[in-house]
Parts: C-alpha cells; sequence; structure tokens
C-alpha cells in the first residue's frame, strides 16, 4: 500500500472543495431592494456595532444618522459614535 505525502492529502482535499463549490455555489445577491431600508442609516462609514442590553452602538467614521427614507424625521447629529434603542428603532440622543 503506497501512502500519500501531507502535500498530496492537502492538494487532494482542495480540490474536494472547490468541485463542492462549484456544484453548490453560495447564494449571495449584491442587488439593491426594491424598496428603501426602514432603519436609521450613517452617513459614513461603520466599522463597529454592539449590542448592549437593549441599545446598538455604533462606531465608525460618519457625522450624522439619517432617518429612514420617506419619514418626516430630521437627521441626527453625532461625531463618529451612535447609539439606537433597540426597543423603540430610535436613536439615543443623549
Amino acid at each position: 500500500m503506497h501512502e500519500r505525502s501531507p502535500l498530496v492529502s492537502r492538494v487532494v482535499a482542495a480540490a474536494l472543495v472547490v468541485s463542492l463549490v462549484s456544484l453548490f455555489p453560495p447564494t449571495v445577491s449584491a442587488a439593491p431592494r426594491a424598496r428603501a431600508d426602514r432603519t436609521w442609516m450613517a452617513n459614513g462609514r461603520v466599522h463597529a456595532l454592539v449590542r448592549a442590553g437593549n441599545m446598538l452602538l455604533i462606531g465608525g467614521r460618519f457625522t450624522k444618522l439619517l432617518p429612514p427614507r420617506g419619514s418626516r424625521k430630521k437627521p441626527v447629529n453625532v461625531d463618529n459614535l451612535a447609539a439606537i434603542d433597540l426597543s423603540t428603532g430610535k436613536p439615543v440622543r443623549s
């Protein structure tokens, strides 16, 4: 009986993974949604989201939280850090 080298075993395993992925490709869509989101958005990059109890803390490089499109709410001025109350869905202003 002939033993395979570790390199050959890794190449065979990688080939198996590639063939399985080609048979069952992941279904990911980059197309935008037909409807606008009904959530608050940041006007810049978000680098971190952390849930703390009933709060969603948002950190990144942004200066405003923008209201959901179509709402009559006004943007909230922030300085790279914001919080959303998860029970109400509204920004925390303090």
